[in-house]
């Protein structure tokens, strides 16, 4: 079920004696209304009983904040983490949004509609660029893909990796500041910005893979280094030189 394979990971990582961390994670189930632009789906009733069931399975022992991306099924998602962490008795500190996990790396909002329909997006009269979620898996693949080997402008997008760095030094930034002798900083992004990061720092290509809801990656330090994990893959020992 979605939210699994982080909470799996969590666990695995606290057993292993990690007691710091910060996990970026996409958003819940969301609605893809054709109405609507693409920020603005909001989470489908299941995506919020999936949300809130993550956090009842949360190790309780673990502090738990929450970051999100300012679009609205981020910060929701967020909420409903840390709510589902207190109803089981886990502590939950503060929630904010964070730029950083939002779509930031955007400079040119037409030019990016561009380039998706060059991935083979649909785009709608109120600026939805996909009909479904099928083809949005396809599509997002795709147009990451562009993205890292730079064939998008940068006008249009700052640099992949230059965006990766960026996420990763916030991740980095929340868990080197824990507010408990254990903790976890549960950071809610979108889909493109976990395939950036799985494409430029642990060598999965984002054509070849799907970010499922509630899926994502895991940060941390042991041993005085830095590294990431994925829900699919080993750790990576990241840095920021």
């Amino acid at each position: 079920m979605n939210g699994d394979r982080v909470t799996a990971l969590i666990e695995l990582l606290l057993a292993d004696g990690v007691r710091h961390m910060s996990a970026l994670i996409r958003h819940s189930a969301r609605e893809f209304r054709p109405d609507s632009h693409e920020l603005e789906n909001p989470l489908t009733p299941e995506g919020r009983e999936l949300a809130l069931r993550l956090g009842e399975k949360l190790p309780k022992e673990m502090a738990v904040r929450g970051y999100a991306s300012p679009v609205h099924r981020c910060v929701e998602t967020a909420e409903l983490v840390l709510a589902g962490h207190r109803s089981g008795g886990g502590e939950s500190l503060e929630h904010r949004i964070m730029e950083a996990f939002g779509p930031f790396f955007v400079l040119d909002a037409a030019g990016v509609v561009k380039a998706m329909q060059g991935a083979g997006a649909l785009q709608s009269d109120t600026g939805s660029l996909v009909s479904d979620r099928l083809h949005a898996v396809s599509v997002l693949g795709a147009f990451v893909q562009q993205w890292a080997r730079g064939d998008i402008p940068r006008d249009v997008l700052i640099p992949a990796d230059r965006a990766a760095t960026t996420v990763l030094r916030a991740l980095q930034e929340t868990y080197s500041n824990p507010p408990a002798d254990c903790h976890l900083d549960m950071c809610v992004t979108h889909d493109m910005t976990v395939l950036l990061l799985r494409d430029r720092l642990l060598g999965l290509p984002a054509g070849e893979q799907e970010v499922e809801y509630l899926d994502g990656l895991i940060a941390f330090e042991r041993d005085g280094a830095h590294w990431l994990q994925g829900t699919h893959a080993p750790a990576v020992q990241v840095s920021l030189a």
